[in-house]
């Protein structure tokens, strides 16, 4: 899919819908498209394009997981105060996540629709409608789990009809329809391996991703509300056993398995000749056309274009500030590793130096860093996983790697092309432990032997190390924490860590406010659009969430 990303947007603000680029939905005859399932291809394609959508990069719900997480620090430029915000859990402004509330919301229209007119088709034959249908339901599930568990009480919209009033839901109506959307998905969706999908498909939705979700969605439903059970439309219940019968038949049926080395996950790897940790391990990175066995599912971008909205501005936003290296290219800085991250992850876990970048640590294999003097948070430690990555062009200049293997458009702004993984395969052995799997054990055992390390028992600490050292800067970590109910106990250790802002000495210290319950500011536009039918988040109107 990567060369078929192209931009459909419905702005959803107050459910008014404009578009940009291509096929307008409020100006074309509904009554003939879509018809064909090319028609209905391209508007998947535009709904993946949403959830894939990352220009607004600090808005984007794996970012702002990761600079809520205590693994990070907010960094960027020294002004950057909604990064700031996001860290410290301050109301840097009253709009600082529109974005993401608007993007997620034309998602969901765009899924509405597809299904709306996928019930009318009366030319498609059933096969491909379910697979239209369960790529939708699969979407339209991923978004409101996004929203649900960043603001909690979202409004819940299932037609492209405009409501006569706006107002929110109650949880369990939200995830009711997530849990029931899935259930569509893993029902419709074809029951294919990895092995079996076709290479033009890479990027869809599939049954095991939607498995997979299912169990990441009951986890944290059923751990942060303290429950037995999930809520399913109608009245029904998902149960454990059901979603542990998920897991385990996506492990055993879908072709999805673990690399060889975790560290040929990660794009550094490819510079094997140019970075010495890479040539001292012969690591060999995996690249992402539809040849990684262990990607799940992930959301897909490229640096063909001539503009930043088909590139992944994540990985821009996380580079090193005014550094320029191979393999590690330049960004603006977002989101530092907390000191405390590398200190207390032992050393005989390999996945320690593959996941943070030291600066001391590096200094055997990368020269030439130097502390930027517009750098926030400094702190000497960067994540690994998701970074621009450089390689030495024909002309010996440090070049991202798109550009020099796939011809990609040279600027480092825009050929920044690594897929975000969603879904790793890794994360699904580790929820089917964790969820009580009979194959527990050997779930656990399979990731940690990966790694060199020794069988520990099943137990609840021990999923819970695991899970911070496997996922780390995975955009997994904060919802661990808030689902297991330790958000405050680990924030209550990230006190008084030695920095560094703009080259002066300072301290971190970062107050999870319990009253937020670990939910975000629903932006202020939203409230006002929906005349009274939404509310504040506790927390955000206090003193103490003031900047």
């Amino acid at each position: 899919m990567k060369n078929k990303i192209f931009a459909l947007i419905l702005v959803f603000a107050g459910l008014q819908a404009c578009s940009m680029d291509t096929v307008n939905l409020t100006q074309i005859d509904s009554a003939t498209y879509p018809k064909s399932e090319d028609d209905y291809s391209s508007l998947l394609i535009s709904v993946y394009t949403n959830a894939a959508y990352t220009k607004m990069a600090h808005q984007h719900p794996y970012l702002v997981s990761e600079l809520n997480s205590d693994q990070r620090f907010g960094g960027g430029g020294l002004h950057d105060i909604n990064v700031e915000g996001l860290n410290l859990f301050k109301l840097a402004s009253n709009d600082m996540l529109e974005n993401c509330w608007t993007n997620r919301y034309t998602g969901i229209y765009q899924a509405n629709f597809i299904l709306e007119k996928l019930a009318e088709n009366e030319t498609l034959d059933q096969e491909t409608k379910d697979k239209i249908s369960g790529q939708a339901h699969f979407l339209r599930a991923y978004l409101y789990m996004d929203l649900a568990r960043m603001f909690e009480k979202v409004p819940l919209i299932l037609t492209t009809n405009q409501p006569d009033e706006i107002k929110q839901d109650e949880p369990a109506v939200i995830w009711a329809q997530i849990f029931t959307d899935l259930n569509a998905a893993i029902a419709e969706l074809p029951n294919q391996t990895y092995q079996e999908m076709p290479a033009d498909n890479d990027g869809d939705a599939t049954k095991w991703a939607a498995e997979s979700l299912m169990a990441r969605a009951y986890l944290f439903y059923t751990g942060f509300y303290e429950l037995d059970a999930a809520p399913l439309n109608e009245g029904g219940t998902l149960t454990k056993t059901e979603v542990v019968n998920y897991v385990d038949d996506c492990v055993a049926n879908s072709g999805h398995q673990l690399l060889s080395d975790f560290r040929n996950y990660w794009p550094y790897s490819v510079s094997d000749k140019d970075y010495g940790y890479a040539k001292a391990y012969n690591l060999k990175w995996v690249d992402e056309f539809h040849s990684n066995p262990e990607c799940v599912w992930a959301t897909k971008y490229n640096g063909f274009g001539d503009r930043e909205s088909t590139a992944n501005t994540l990985l821009l936003a996380m580079g090193m500030r005014d550094q320029t290296q191979v393999p590690f290219g330049k960004g603006w800085g977002y989101g530092t590793v907390n000191p405390q991250t590398w200190e207390n992850w032992p050393d005989n876990d390999l996945r320690k130096v593959a996941s943070i970048y030291s600066v001391e640590n590096e200094k055997e294999w990368v020269s030439g860093y130097k502390k930027a003097v517009s750098q926030a948070d400094e702190t000497g430690y960067w994540q690994k996983k998701y970074m621009p990555i450089n390689m030495y062009d024909a002309d010996h200049k440090a070049t991202g790697y798109a550009t020099v293997l796939y011809g990609a458009y040279n600027k480092f702004t825009m050929n920044t092309a690594q897929d975000l993984t969603l879904i790793r395969f890794s994360d699904v052995l580790l929820m089917g432990a964790e969820l009580g799997s009979s194959h527990a054990q050997e779930y656990l055992d399979k990731v940690r032997s990966r790694v060199n390390l020794p069988a520990v028992p099943v137990t609840l600490d021990n999923i819970k190390t695991e899970r911070n050292h496997e996922l780390a800067f995975e955009g997994i970590r904060y919802y661990d924490l808030l689902r297991w109910h330790d958000a405050e106990a680990a924030f209550a250790k990230v006190k008084e860590v030695p920095i560094e802002s703009g080259g002066v000495a300072t301290t971190m210290t970062i107050n999870y406010r319990k009253d937020t319950r670990g939910f975000m500011p629903i932006p202020e536009t939203e409230i006002s659009l929906a005349n009274g039918g939404i509310v504040q988040n506790p927390g955000w109107t206090s003193a103490e969430a003031a900047w």
